[in-house]
């Protein structure tokens, strides 16, 4: 109350779909758990955090105390300084993602990250896939060949496609192809809100060569297709 809504500013190269984005994050850097209803974390199965100050996401953690089973957080570059000096933030962490510039910014190796108890680091690297690098090793995935137009919420969707998978108990590699398939489809898009439904994801897939996985979703998410 009293502050204005987060605002962004987006600018996409109508040639390469690459996009400069301006922030005001106004309100939104309040946030805090004490703002919701107590029953809108019961039976929570899963909370994503993304481009919030670490603060945010400590308030949130002290607060369910480890009620949730997977969080996850994507901080966005602005917020990477910020967590090198939240060490209690990473070893909270189920998954987390980064993008490849974030990861060289924040100087930390996988192999340490793992060591704090994240469970997953997930690496985004844009038209040259993703990987997973987990206790048992890493997990590569070259990104699927599409015609960009819009970059603009790609990573957003696949850290949705990503956590869905998971919580529906897909192998990493799986996830992985899952989340790549997502974001694959919504780069082809216009917009920020344009990501695509399971349905459309399932024919990409399946167009691709991927009808096991296809088939396996199917079973778990037959009630959604």
């Amino acid at each position: 109350k009293g502050k204005n809504s987060g605002l962004a500013i987006i600018v996409v190269n109508s040639e390469t779909g690459a996009r400069l984005m301006l922030e005001d994050r106004g309100a939104n850097k309040m946030l805090s758990p004490e703002l919701f209803e107590e029953k809108c974390f019961e039976g929570l199965r899963a909370l994503h955090f993304s481009s919030v100050d670490p603060q945010i996401v400590q308030a949130f953690l002290e607060y369910l105390k480890e009620q949730v089973e997977v969080i996850s957080y994507d901080p966005g570059g602005i917020y990477i300084s910020k967590l090198r000096r939240m060490p209690n933030v990473l070893s909270s962490l189920t998954i987390f993602f980064l993008n490849e510039t974030e990861f060289q910014k924040l100087s930390l190796t996988p192999s340490f990250l793992l060591g704090k108890g994240i469970k997953e680091v997930v690496i985004k690297m844009g038209d040259k896939g993703a990987q997973v690098f987990y206790k048992n090793g890493v997990e590569k995935f070259k990104a699927f060949k599409v015609q960009v137009r819009d970059t603009t919420g790609a990573g957003d969707s696949f850290n949705a496609g990503y956590i869905a998978a998971r919580l529906s108990s897909l192998t990493i590699k799986e996830a992985l192809t899952f989340a790549n398939a997502v974001a694959g489809l919504k780069v082809e898009r216009k917009g920020g809100r344009s990501s695509p439904t399971l349905q459309e994801v399932l024919v990409f897939l399946e167009k691709n060569g991927f009808n096991n996985l296809v088939n396996k979703v199917k079973r778990m998410w037959r009630n959604d297709y």
